[in-house]
């Protein structure tokens, strides 16, 4: 009996919960239908010194995007539709949009993080985020942005038009699915055309080994030799035909090959470039002496970028080479040599191991 009693009086209090529940939903939505948004609150959240959004920019996309909640019923913002439009954007990193019952909506963004700022001779002209992100830099010039990162000029050898922006990582994998899809699209060519050719061989060495009847007539051998003549003719001619053509592909997946072979390594300088102006941000002493850092194309033969360093003392300009791997090494030598030799040279060079070429 007592059990019965209980569980009559545990059902009784979860159907109160749930009519409560409902009444406070209800009267909240009613309440909501009510509220006008009145006020609309913009926070650009982002380092001073190396801010790439603002409040005018951010009030700025959303006029382009034709967004105003205020003077709308509160139940009418569509939050999802402000946040996807914002967040659309390179420059953001993160976007939280609200409204509250006092008719206030909040949209607080947070900038991505510039590493580094690039203007090459060709026109690139871009800041490279600490999370791995293009974003071009012409928004930042209209709206006056003085984004205080350091400077990578000269010429650059890049994989991208200058327009690209966005998720580099997401912008190689672009640039692979492309290389794949073209591969792919050769190589069932190549397989197609190198089975047509089979069955071209395997016709014409039939065609060859095939000879007349005995009990033939002269006239009748005759045409059998001329038709047989004519058909190897043709056999041989369509196998040129895809011979060359195999060949012409071949060249084609070599070609490809290359192409993306360089673009893999090319894709991977920016993160590699990232790395190294970290350590010099890190380091006071590099950080002090480093004003500026130049690329240019390598050799021919190594078709690889190649840096060099703009220093505030000593020597003003330094050859520093690839960026593979013994960049801190070459950091340690130079420092030492900043420090124990005389500041009389105009150009040093630490490219090759174990030694650094000095002109005064």
């Amino acid at each position: 009996m007592n059990r019965t009693l209980n569980i009559v009086l545990i059902v009784i209090m979860w159907c109160t919960v749930a009519a409560y529940i409902a009444l406070a939903t209800i009267h909240s939505h009613r309440q909501r239908a009510k509220i006008t948004i009145s006020d609309l609150r913009i926070v650009a959240e982002d380092r001073a010194d190396t801010r790439v959004v603002t409040t005018a920019k951010i009030s700025k996309w959303l006029q382009e995007g034709g967004i105003n909640p205020v003077g709308q019923p509160l139940d009418a913002v569509d939050i999802d539709a402000i946040e996807r439009h914002l967040a659309s954007h390179p420059e953001v990193k993160k976007v939280l949009v609200w409204a509250n019952l006092d008719g206030i909506t909040t949209i607080r963004v947070e900038g991505r993080q510039p590493a580094f700022h690039v203007q090459t001779t060709d026109g690139h002209c871009f800041y490279f985020t600490d999370d791995g992100h293009i974003i071009l830099d012409e928004e930042q010039a209209d709206n006056k942005i003085n984004v205080h990162v350091p400077l990578i000029t000269g010429s650059a050898e890049l994989p991208f038009p200058i327009s690209a922006h966005g998720n580099y990582a997401q912008m190689q994998r672009d640039n692979y699915n492309d290389f794949l899809e073209q591969f792919t699209a050769i190589e069932s060519e190549y397989q197609s055309l190198t089975t047509q050719r089979a069955s071209i061989r395997t016709n014409l060495r039939a065609t060859r080994a095939s000879g007349p009847k005995r009990f033939w007539g002269s006239a009748r051998r005759e045409r059998f030799a001329e038709t047989k003549a004519e058909k190897i003719a043709t056999l041989t001619h369509q196998q040129k035909n895809l011979d060359d053509a195999l060949l012409n592909l071949a060249e084609k997946k070599l070609t490809l090959q290359q192409k993306e072979k360089k673009s893999y390594e090319s894709y991977r300088f920016l993160p590699k470039l990232a790395n190294f102006v970290n350590y010099i941000e890190d380091s006071d002493f590099w950080r002090q002496q480093v004003t500026e850092i130049r690329v240019h194309r390598g050799s021919e033969n190594r078709q690889r970028n190649e840096i060099e360093l703009q220093a505030r003392l000593g020597p003003k300009t330094v050859a520093f080479g690839e960026l593979d791997g013994t960049e801190i090494e070459k950091l340690q030598k130079l420092k030492t040599f900043y420090i124990t030799v005389p500041a009389e040279y105009s150009y040093i060079d630490v490219k090759y191991k174990d030694q650094i070429i000095c002109v005064k």
